[in-house]
């Protein structure tokens, strides 16, 4: 009889092992094949840039859908007129695509200047990442399905198409837009003198008092504050959303400037949160990590994108100038820095749920994820020093991501914070780095009619043994 009891033991031993066990987390794809539409071979005219953003939200109509939201003043070297205004497309990307949704918005532009050819590669580069990989990499569904995503990636197209429209055998070194300002119809530029086009940025209103006035310079901010149609574009569409974040790409010098920009003295109210949010954004940038800085170190800048976002829209903002040493890099050059850059804006838009615009102080970004016991309860994050606590729903295969930032008071270091999900939970303490994956496992359960036919099988055995 005892012989049989044991053998039942051992048999029973094995099955709760096998069932505790039973649920698996794989973790699937995270890194980005960007291989359809945009090659990132060579540098994207003006009307590849159109008909291959129009492709793509043929292809993905269900999560991306592209817009004008306005037009240039259109300057055609061919003609020698003012004949040829040019969109400025704005893609928005989420699951939702149609719906104007409770969610965090996100802004990205890229090519203020028509010279900085790389910024325009790098915002189209996430764009196709974002819609490519939406149905096989976790994290990226996770973002879009719970945020709303907008990127201009070619905020100037006239001076793009000016400077060369991506042809390293055209280039004009030109960097401000194509206004006509003397008035005369003709676009005018002898090298020397660049009588023509506006700096737009120089052209937002904050400080743009103390921008240069004279039409002759690279930095002329323009007759008046968004005088310009390409920034008016973007200033109508902000003033329409809420936007929580605020991305601006540029080239070159692989820094990440933190603003205010236009004066040493201007209050730095969320130094904190934005440095703390750059310093992580470089550390996850795999080949050249890039400096973060104030825009001031860079030098300093009446009129620009980054610090009328942040002080108008309170939005928490960067300008992002990207690697290299020249404002038209060899075509090689563009899939290393597009790939490097883009973990580090995947990281930008798990923290894009902040809000400062209440005035009150963010909580340092952390980025809990990884996968959930039961997908069907929600994922809890509490922290035990305050009692705050942060809860989300799965996806139905289980991954979760929550962000620390959004708890209603800071959290330290020393802080425990517990993650839990039905049954299942755990507690940790936040790192130096920038977050950690935490998978919750299955607390194991029993239908009593399984107990019952256990025991009756541990019986038989004995029984059998016995004789």
């Amino acid at each position: 009889m005892r012989k049989g009891v044991a053998v039942g033991i051992v048999i029973v031993l094995i099955m709760m092992i096998g069932i505790a066990s039973i649920t698996t987390n794989p973790h699937k794809n995270t890194q980005p094949n960007v291989r359809v539409g945009f090659t990132f071979d060579h540098y994207a005219s003006y009307s590849e840039v159109k008909s291959t953003l129009y492709a793509l939200q043929s292809q993905y109509p269900d999560i991306m859908n592209v817009t004008v939201i306005g037009h240039t003043y259109g300057w055609n070297e061919s003609s020698g007129k003012y004949d040829t205004p040019r969109d400025i497309f704005l893609v928005k990307i989420s699951d939702n695509v149609s719906a104007d949704e409770d969610e965090p918005e996100v802004l990205i532009d890229g090519l203020h200047h028509a010279r900085e050819w790389l910024a325009l590669e790098v915002p189209l580069y996430f764009i196709q990442a974002l819609v490519t990989n939406y149905s096989t990499n976790d994290t990226i569904k996770w973002l879009v399905d719970h945020r709303e995503i907008y990127v201009v990636p070619m905020v100037n197209p006239d001076g793009y198409v000016y400077d060369g429209n991506g042809d390293l055998n055209a280039i004009q070194d030109w960097r401000k837009n194509c206004r006509d300002n003397d008035g005369d119809g003709v676009f005018e530029n002898d090298g020397w003198f660049t009588i023509e086009g506006v700096d737009l940025n120089r052209n937002y209103d904050i400080d743009w008092i103390n921008g240069s006035s004279d039409p002759n310079s690279i930095t002329y901010r323009g007759p008046a504050p968004f005088s310009e149609p390409e920034t008016r574009a973007l200033r109508d569409f902000a003033l329409n959303h809420t936007i929580n974040l605020y991305l601006t790409y540029h080239s070159y010098s692989s820094e990440i400037l933190v603003p205010p920009g236009y004066s040493y003295d201007a209050p730095r109210p969320y130094d904190y949160v934005e440095f703390a949010i750059g310093t992580n954004m470089s550390k996850l940038m795999p080949t050249t990590q890039y400096s973060v800085v104030k825009s001031t170190d860079l030098y300093p800048a009446s009129g620009a994108a980054e610090d009328w976002f942040q002080s108008v829209e309170h939005a928490i903002s960067f300008t992002i100038e990207l690697e290299g040493n020249d404002f038209h890099p060899p075509t090689s050059s563009i899939l290393p820095a597009c790939e490097n850059n883009y973990p580090s804006m995947v990281y930008a838009l798990m923290t894009g749920d902040m809000s400062i615009h209440n005035g009150t102080f963010p909580a340092k970004p952390y980025i809990i994820y990884g996968y959930a016991a039961y997908p069907n309860l929600p994922v809890k994050a509490t922290d035990l020093a305050t009692g705050d606590n942060i809860t989300v729903m799965p996806e139905s295969n289980g991954f979760y991501m929550l962000n620390l930032g959004t708890l209603a008071h800071n959290w330290s270091f020393t802080d425990r914070i517990e993650i839990s999900n039905g049954a299942a939970s755990t507690t940790i303490l936040p790192t130096s780095n920038w977050g950690v994956r935490v998978d919750l496992q299955p607390v194991p359960e029993f239908n009593p009619m399984f107990v019952t036919l256990l025991i009756i099988i541990i019986l038989a055995l004995g029984r059998f043994s016995s004789k």
